[in-house]
């Protein structure tokens, strides 16, 4: 699958006021397969955390090899988390979580989430446009960036409402489970485009165009930006997954 990307020059951006905080979500990256009978139990940790932190997570689900979804450019992911096995959640790009029992799990999710909010202060907020010509998908981007660092944004088109086969260990395997949030297709660099800003309070703009395969139903895609920031002077508080961490992220609509 072949993106073209170039930052473009702001244009007219939107006004904002750099005296109130960003909205922050943090994003789960769950390393899934519909082969993998755990997994369900895993999706059932990450739909409590979400309940118990209303509108504060997004979620991206990465499907292997042997899956009915693979997801063709999940290698580089898979290499920079250290993915051997399923299910396994990635937090904000710092922390990983292993698969138990699901209340347990979604307070594991909830404790990164808070130690996420009350560490690494927000410091970027994206909005998106998008439209389709044909089969393919054009992508406006506008990052706020509140402090000078060195970033990346990552863009994904996901998709919602696949009904398929999903394997079950805890009881009779699933001929009709609907997976959301499924990964597609990798517009940008998977692990991120670089940029660094040299002031604060900076916009920048990103302007991507993808073709989307016509198997994929319009109507259930998503976009989904994460903005990364390099810890630098931060306490690193990680797993070790490398130089950054997922600082914000949204999930738009694809406009038809």
């Amino acid at each position: 699958m072949v993106a073209s990307c170039h930052p473009v020059q702001p244009d007219a951006p939107e006004d904002i006021d750099w005296t109130k905080a960003f909205d922050h979500k943090s994003l789960i990256i769950n390393f899934t397969s519909s082969t993998c009978g755990w997994c369900p139990r895993m999706n059932e940790s990450i739909r409590l955390a979400r309940e118990q932190n209303p509108g504060k997570i997004l979620v991206m689900n990465v499907h292997g090899a042997g899956s009915a979804y693979p997801f063709d450019d999940r290698k580089p992911l898979f290499t920079q988390y250290n993915i051997y096995g399923y299910p396994t959640v990635i937090m904000d790009g710092r922390r990983l979580v292993n698969n138990g029992p699901s209340a347990t799990t979604a307070v594991t999710i909830s404790n990164y989430l808070k130690e996420t909010e009350d560490n690494y202060p927000v410091s970027s907020t994206v909005s998106c446009r998008s439209s389709f010509s044909g089969q393919k998908l054009n992508i406006h981007l506008t990052a706020y960036l509140r402090d000078a660092a060195e970033y990346k944004v990552a863009v994904f088109v996901l998709e919602d409402g696949i009904a398929g086969t999903q394997s079950n260990y805890e009881g009779d395997n699933f001929d009709n489970y609907i997976h959301d949030s499924v990964a597609r297709i990798a517009v940008s660099d998977p692990l991120g485009d670089p940029f660094t800003t040299t002031e604060a309070n900076s916009i920048r703009q990103f302007d991507y165009s993808v073709t989307v395969p016509s198997e994929y139903t319009k109507a259930n895609l998503k976009i989904l930006v994460a903005v990364q920031r390099r810890f630098g002077t931060q306490t690193v508080l990680s797993d070790n997954f490398g130089d950054y961490y997922i600082d914000n992220c949204s999930l738009s609509t694809a406009i038809q």
